[in-house]
């Protein structure tokens, strides 16, 4: 996985698109994927990150992407709330940001 810490192993496809993406799924719902820039460093904070996220965001297909120069962080599902996770990071002393 390279860098991909990742609670949702059927999504492994890296997406280097910065702006908000838009995908389909099967019964027609669309999925909005959300991508942050982050200061995470090590995958053991992105380890415990995921899972407290997670818990917030449970229906969400979450991953960091350790290797990109960004330290990207991708959330998608349903209904993504950029505050929620924004403050959730900011809380655990990480700077988190929607990249444009």
């Amino acid at each position: 996985m390279n860098g991909w810490w990742n609670l949702t192993p059927k999504n492994r496809h890296k997406n280097k698109n910065n702006e908000q993406l838009r995908s389909a799924c099967s019964n027609g719902v669309f999925k909005m994927v959300e991508v942050f820039k982050t200061n995470v460093q090590r995958k053991g904070e992105a380890k415990m990150l995921l899972l407290k996220l997670v818990h917030l965001l449970p229906e969400h297909k979450i991953n960091f992407d350790l290797d990109d120069c960004d330290k990207i962080l991708r959330v998608q599902g349903k209904n993504v709330l950029p505050e929620k996770i924004i403050q959730l990071l900011n809380k655990e002393n990480y700077q988190c940001k929607v990249l444009e």
